[in-house]
């Protein structure tokens, strides 16, 4: 289910595309087969959910092309006060646009260095395609490979990948288990009646909101710098608000 601002701009477009197909047909040789959907029986929150303006979903539709006709992208950043800049990543290769959390994010490759780079969309200016095409599978395996090491979309604090071991209490265990968060998570029931999780991923501060959320209903088990940094982040918190009531 796609943002309701994103999916109102593409149906507005089918729409559009209707009704002049509809328009070029007399009715006895066009019939809509398409049968209208409830609104009402399977819908999204929109919880937290951007509201794209008309620019931003431009951008999209543009990503969105360049990517189906392998076209090779420069974008242009909105900086502090509004002021343009030009990317330092320099000329991307767009692979996905990934829908995370309300955001849409551009999902690429550095050209010369094959780095990966999650953007938010709506820090673009603008979207320049450039016709420079780029072969997909030169580009597959290496986005692949590294998106895996990523807990969602954010940039892993170093290099290092680690087995992750979390404990989930029996109240929350099967329902967090359950989903899926990683493509290599793989999670069991322990005799206790607590859930355990194991995957194989860096570290960003992603993961380490995402337990910190499940609170006093989960564990780390290792690695031990994952439970270091999520102690550090815990405590910048607890400090910050402490001084906030001083």
């Amino acid at each position: 289910l796609f943002p309701k601002s994103f999916a109102q701009h593409r149906k507005t477009s089918i729409s559009k595309i209707e009704e002049i197909v509809y328009k070029n047909h007399s009715k006895s040789k066009f019939e809509y087969h398409l049968q209208p959907l409830s609104e009402n029986e399977i819908t999204a929150s929109s919880f937290g959910e951007y509201d794209y303006t008309a620019e931003e979903q431009e951008n999209i539709n543009q990503i969105v092309w360049a990517i189906i006709h392998r076209r090779k992208i420069k974008i242009l950043y909105v900086g502090a006060g509004n002021e343009f800049s030009a990317s330092s990543i320099g000329e991307i290769v767009p692979m996905q646009v990934t829908f995370h959390k309300g955001t849409a994010y551009l999902m690429c490759l550095s050209a010369d260095s094959q780095k990966l780079h999650a953007i938010d969309i709506t820090q673009f200016a603008a979207v320049e395609i450039l016709n420079t095409p780029f072969d997909i599978k030169k580009y597959e395996a290496p986005y692949n490979w590294q998106l895996s090491k990523r807990f969602g979309v954010q940039e892993n604090i170093s290099e290092n990948d680690y087995e992750i071991v979390l404990h989930f209490a029996p109240a929350i265990g099967k329902r967090i288990c359950q989903k899926r968060w990683h493509v290599s998570q793989k999670a069991m029931e322990l005799p206790d009646g607590r859930w355990e999780m194991k995957f194989y991923c860096g570290i960003n501060i992603e993961l380490i909101n995402w337990i910190i959320q499940w609170n006093k209903h989960v564990e780390i088990l290792k690695p031990a710098i994952l439970i270091c940094k999520t102690s550090e982040h815990l405590s910048s918190c607890i400090k910050l608000h402490r001084q906030l009531f001083q």
